[in-house]
C-alpha cells in the first residue's frame, strides 16, 4: 500500500529550458523534483492535469518531464539517476533529433535528449533548450510542513498518483548524475 501523502504535481506558471526547469523545480519544496511517471496509471493523471491546464489556457501543451538520455543516447535516466522504468513514446519517439544531410554524413541538427509530455500523454524526446512548463513532484510531506505555495513557479495541482519514496541526490541534474546511480527506481 502506498504512503499515505504522496503529494503532488504543480505545473509552472512560466517555460523555461529543461536545466532551468529542474532547478526551479528543485529548488521549490524539500524534495521536489521534476515528475516522472513510473506506471501507465499515473502518466494517464499527469495528463489528465495537463489537459485540463491546457483547457483553461492554451499556452500549455507539453510539459518537461525527469527524463532525459544526455548523458548516453538511448539511456533514459530521470534527473535523480535511476533508469526509467517506464515510458510512454508517442508514435516514431523516440527519435533523437531532426537529421540533416550534409554531404554523405548525418549530422544531427538538435540533439533530442530531454522528454516532455504531450497532451495526448505521450512522450516525446525534444532540445533541451527549448522552453516549455514543467511538472514538478512536490512530496506529501513538503506540502504538509509548508504554509506557502510548495512552488515560486506554481500553477496547478494535482495529488501525485506514484510519488517515488526515494530522496532525490543532492546536487542531481542532467550533467550530474545521482550519488548512487544503481539504486533502482520503485516499482510502484
Amino acid at each position: 500500500m502506498p504512503p499515505a501523502s504522496l503529494g503532488q504535481i504543480v505545473l509552472s506558471e512560466t517555460a523555461h529550458s529543461f536545466l532551468e526547469s529542474q532547478q526551479l523545480c528543485e529548488s521549490s519544496a524539500p524534495g521536489a523534483y521534476l515528475a516522472v511517471p513510473t506506471s501507465a496509471y499515473s502518466n494517464f493523471k499527469h495528463s489528465q492535469l495537463l489537459q485540463k491546464k491546457t483547457q483553461e489556457d492554451s499556452k500549455y501543451g507539453s510539459v518537461w518531464l525527469g527524463v532525459g538520455d544526455y548523458e548516453k543516447e538511448g539511456v533514459w535516466r530521470t534527473t535523480r539517476g535511476d533508469y526509467a522504468i517506464y515510458a510512454h513514446w508517442g508514435m516514431g519517439q523516440p527519435d533523437g533529433g531532426t537529421p540533416i544531410v550534409n554531404g554523405t554524413r548525418k549530422v544531427v541538427a538538435a540533439a533530442e535528449n530531454c522528454v516532455e509530455m504531450w497532451m495526448s500523454g505521450e512522450w516525446n524526446d525534444a532540445p533541451c533548450n527549448e522552453e516549455k512548463h514543467y511538472a514538478c513532484q512536490v512530496p506529501g510531506d513538503a506540502m504538509d510542513a509548508s504554509t506557502t505555495t510548495p512552488a515560486a513557479d506554481a500553477s496547478s495541482t494535482t495529488p501525485a498518483a506514484d510519488a517515488s519514496p526515494m530522496a532525490p541526490a543532492a546536487g542531481a541534474s542532467p550533467t550530474t548524475p545521482a550519488a548512487d546511480p544503481t539504486t533502482p527506481a520503485p516499482l510502484i
